[in-house]
């Protein structure tokens, strides 16, 4: 098969940039494959996939760029030329999605992570782009061929918000390559952090933004660290790309007095990354909103503790694989975060059944597999060949 994976951008560190990074390289073993985007920060070697990046006027402003993208009419035909030879192409959001919309050939596959809202978003900008490229998705979603939902909860949610039937596949996995725990260990992360190789390690891996909730993690940390004091906040992320919410956390921080026990580690290489989950007790997110949950964690035997929001409560098994705790109530979320750091059977136990679970669901090669078969039946119910392209 011919695939294609279109998205605004396939940067280090995105969630879901790292989803198309992972199957675009596991599928051109056996594929011709092409990833599109505006702006990337990955080198071509890293890639077994074809890369070709659009240059966009608005390439190095993201708000700008993600805005004005479908109006550059001057790129489509440039587009075009690499989407029309594609038996598939998938896009993830808009203006990916949107852009395709009314390009025909290929199998349109959308996949759609749903559920970003206006109320998560202070400024009037952000709230404005939120709300056009809610509609934006909606539409590119009615028109494609196939709608793919990550998880139950994004299927329904596609349901009550599209009245589309979509299909459900996990496909946010876990590089159990990568992330191998009998052959990574913490040394990588201690050389880097001398003073806190002999503390407890809360993990939090994501964009530092405000949809992200940091605030309120930090301010659950500051709960923790009042009843001990051999423990740190790792937050490993871009902060640099969101500068006035950084600086608002930095002051939270100060104020609470944790200069010393909040760490900014900035984008992790993947190399170095692996070092920081084997070095950590536990992982905790407070984000109130995740298409779906990233689960690195569980491949070094970490539990999770999050809000039950999204699809968190599919990723994490309550009580079992880590804690689930009700949206915004801090008091709660901080007393099982210290929980698992005091009682080291629990957190061994919990992330144990993290590991196993994973392996089962979450490994890329799997959900690899089940993606190639899934474009394999809908081009065969088209009538379309799709001869491989390596054989």
């Amino acid at each position: 098969m011919d695939i294609t994976f279109f998205h605004h951008t396939l940067r280090l560190g995105s969630g879901i940039d790292t989803v198309i990074f992972e199957l675009a390289n596991r599928l051109a073993r056996n594929n011709n494959v092409t990833v599109l985007c505006f702006k990337t920060t990955y080198k071509e070697e890293e890639c077994n996939f074809r890369l070709q990046e659009i240059r966009s006027p608005f390439a190095d402003t993201p708000t700008k760029m993600m805005v004005m993208a479908p109006f550059i009419f001057d790129r489509f035909g440039e587009l075009r030329s690499y989407i029309k030879r594609a038996d598939v192409i998938n896009t993830h959001h808009y203006p990916a999605n949107y852009i395709v919309r009314n390009f025909s050939g290929p199998l349109n596959v959308v996949t759609e992570w749903s559920g970003v809202t206006t109320t998560m978003f202070s400024s009037f900008r952000e709230k404005l782009y939120v709300k056009w490229a809610g509609y934006a998705n909606r539409v590119a979603a009615k028109r494609a061929d196939v709608v793919l939902a990550p998880c139950e909860f994004v299927r329904k949610w596609i349901y009550d918000n599209y009245g589309l039937d979509a299909v459900t596949m996990f496909l946010d996995g876990i590089n159990f390559q990568r992330f191998d725990r009998r052959h990574v260990n913490a040394d990588r992360f201690y050389s880097m952090y001398p003073p806190l190789e002999k503390k407890k390690i809360v993990l939090f891996v994501g964009r530092i933004t405000e949809s992200k909730n940091i605030h309120t993690l930090i301010e659950t940390f500051a709960l923790v660290k009042r009843r001990m004091t051999d423990v740190a906040l790792v937050l490993v992320g871009d902060y640099q790309s969101y500068i006035h919410y950084y600086n608002r956390l930095k002051s939270i921080i100060r104020s609470r007095r944790l200069d010393d026990s909040v760490i900014f580690s900035g984008i992790v290489s993947w190399t170095d990354l692996p070092s920081f989950f084997a070095a950590s007790t536990i992982y905790a997110t407070c984000s109130l909103w995740e298409g779906f949950l990233r689960a690195e964690a569980y491949a070094f035997g970490k539990p999770i503790v999050c809000f039950n929001t999204g699809a968190n409560s599919e990723t994490v098994k309550d009580g079992y694989t880590g804690f689930v705790v009700e949206n915004n109530d801090a008091n709660a979320f901080a007393e099982r975060m210290y929980q698992l750091l005091v009682d080291d059977n629990l957190a061994k136990q919990m992330g144990e059944n993290g590991y196993a679970w994973a392996r089962e669901n979450l490994d890329f090669d799997s959900i690899v597999r089940r993606f190639q078969q899934f474009c394999e039946q809908r081009l065969t119910q088209r009538g379309m060949p799709y001869p491989n392209a390596n054989t």
